[in-house]
């Protein structure tokens, strides 16, 4: 079930149960920038708009064949969630820690950012698939 993203507090952690909902060529608008500069501090917003494009995300995951390859293992990144941006979107942290133990080329080497719609993500850790 998506989240409430209104109940959403800065830092929980949060689940990726919709990777097609994130968006990999995202425009910031004056309204996001507006907002943003009330939700987070300077240096974040740096930090948010310095890497939640492709580019700054782990090799298998860059170009959009290996994006979709890797839907499942996305699912399985440690994610915070950062704020929502004014039109149904919502910025997700995927940090250093809590992602050691994805595979080399899905790992993490800094901090990065996906944006992703609202109902892309949930607070509530899914059940697992049961097996074949």
């Amino acid at each position: 079930m998506p989240i409430l993203a209104s109940a959403q507090t800065k830092g929980d952690r949060v689940y990726i149960i919709a990777p097609e909902k994130i968006i990999k060529t995202y425009t910031f608008t004056a309204d996001d920038d507006k907002a943003l500069k009330k939700l987070v501090t300077k240096e974040e917003l740096a930090a948010i708009k310095a890497h939640y494009t492709p580019g700054s995300w782990p090799r298998s995951i860059q170009a959009p064949t290996g994006f979709k390859m890797n839907a499942d293992s996305i699912k399985k990144y440690v994610a915070y969630f950062v704020c929502n941006l004014p039109y149904g979107q919502s910025i997700v942290q995927i940090t250093v820690e809590g992602n050691e133990e994805m595979s080399e080329f899905l790992r993490p080497k800094k901090p990065f950012y996906f944006v992703i719609a609202k109902e892309g993500i949930t607070a509530d850790e899914p059940e697992p698939k049961k097996g074949n």
